[in-house]
């Protein structure tokens, strides 16, 4: 009995609770490059818990948001300021957080570099995610490499699966805002720290179809 966990899925901008949860337990992960970008999804973009509301991070696109190629192939629109941009609202937002100090320099790091192609950010900022949350599945590299009698599990991130309840945990401003499910996972690691992962693993317990 295949015992493994095959995920297929889409690469993410730091991708949400949802998105880390489904993976939480994988063995193997495929990043599918064969999608194509389409307007308003998450690859590009992550929210995060602002001083008065949710604020939303968007990578800029060469050709903007409809552009329409291959995920892959996906250039940064380096004309603009959006690594200042993200890391100061990161910065602002969780600075008084719990584990700020302890993720700030490779955080900071990661966010400041210079990209070419988005996919190429979305997988240091997996890689990055992945190493705080100390997880271990291995990336594959082509779908070949998922054995022939294995069934891939074909992760959907849609908006109505992310309706779903959370368990409360601790936010900045939660006070003067109350608590908001379902950000970035950026929010979970740096209130929450090495708890993160036992978040997430009693996500997927509780949502195991």
């Amino acid at each position: 009995m295949n015992n493994k966990i095959y995920k297929l899925i889409e690469i993410q901008y730091f991708g949400d609770i949802y998105y880390y949860f489904n993976l939480v337990k994988s063995t193997y992960i495929y990043f599918n490059d064969e999608l194509w970008h389409e307007k308003g999804n998450s690859r590009n973009r992550t929210r995060i818990m602002g001083a008065n509301n949710r604020l939303s991070l968007s990578v800029p696109l060469e050709g903007g948001r409809s552009v329409r190629v291959p995920v892959k192939d996906l250039k940064i629109c380096r004309r603009e300021p959006w690594q200042r941009i993200h890391w100061r609202g990161i910065h602002d937002s969780y600075r008084k957080s719990p584990w700020f100090e302890e993720y700030a320099p490779t955080l900071e790091n990661i966010i400041k570099q210079n990209y070419h192609f988005l996919w190429d950010l979305n997988l240091r900022t997996f890689e990055w995610v992945y190493k705080a949350l100390d997880l271990n599945s291995a990336i594959l590299a082509n779908k070949d490499d998922f054995a022939p009698d294995v069934c891939m599990d074909d992760v959907h991130f849609s908006s109505e699966l992310q309706t779903e309840k959370y368990p409360v945990y601790r936010q900045v401003f939660s006070d003067k805002l109350g608590f908001m499910p379902n950000l970035s996972i950026l929010d979970l690691i740096l209130n929450e720290g090495p708890m993160a992962k036992e978040y997430l693993k009693k996500l997927a317990d509780f949502h195991r179809p």
